[in-house]
């Protein structure tokens, strides 16, 4: 069984989420800090609620952190 999978890439001042959702069910983590731009995406778009991103089934976001 496939499990979601979440983390962040720092390099110098600049943060990007990747998150990937293999599963059939929406998956959402809990975010700190104020996400900007979507880099690239597979699959549905990701929605920001209530501190949280959630991410749809079977896709993947990379998503930028506002500086």
């Amino acid at each position: 069984s496939y499990k979601p999978l979440a983390y962040i890439r720092r390099s110098g001042d600049e943060s990007i989420l990747v998150a990937v959702n293999p599963t059939g069910n929406e998956y959402a983590l809990p975010v700190n800090g104020h996400l900007a731009d979507e880099i690239y995406r597979f699959g549905e778009k990701a929605e920001i609620r209530d501190g949280q991103c959630v991410v749809q089934p079977g896709s993947a976001v990379f998503i930028a952190f506002a500086p």
